[in-house]
């Protein structure tokens, strides 16, 4: 699971700081989903998640500006893209502090944030940046 996500020139945006912010996501969901894997107490996960959800805003909020300062057209649904990969880290964090904590699971959710987090910067992430630099260029 921990190759699913690799950084590479389908995670560039055009933007430095977003884009070296991607890149701490990245390194920090990859050690989130090896210690899963490992077998990592719930506290060390919990340590983790708590470490990912602090980079995550915090790009958030550099991203939503960027976003706002450009003026694009698709930021409702891009909000809408970050509200729901909190909300997975919250079910990663449920997952992690479950007494009955089912490893199969856990990775497994953490599997699926990896696969979200890729899609959307490849995806979503990408076409702020192409938006960004059309307009730049043209205005």
């Amino acid at each position: 699971m921990t190759n699913s996500l690799q950084w590479d020139e389908s995670c560039v945006t055009g933007f430095l700081a977003l884009d070296r912010q991607h890149g701490e996501l990245v390194e920090g969901l990859k050690q989130l989903v090896t210690r899963v894997e490992a077998g990592a107490p719930s506290v060390e996960l919990a340590g983790l998640i708590d470490s990912i959800e602090v980079l995550f805003l915090a790009h958030v909020v550099d991203e939503e500006w960027v976003m706002s300062w450009i003026d694009y057209p698709a930021l409702a649904e891009h909000l809408e893209e970050h509200r729901a990969f909190i909300d997975h880290l919250e079910a990663i964090r449920r997952s992690a502090e479950a007494s009955s904590l089912d490893r199969t699971v856990l990775s497994t959710v953490s599997g699926r944030v990896v696969a979200i987090l890729r899609d959307h910067v490849a995806d979503a992430d990408r076409r702020v940046g192409e938006y960004a630099f059309r307009h730049a260029l043209s205005g």
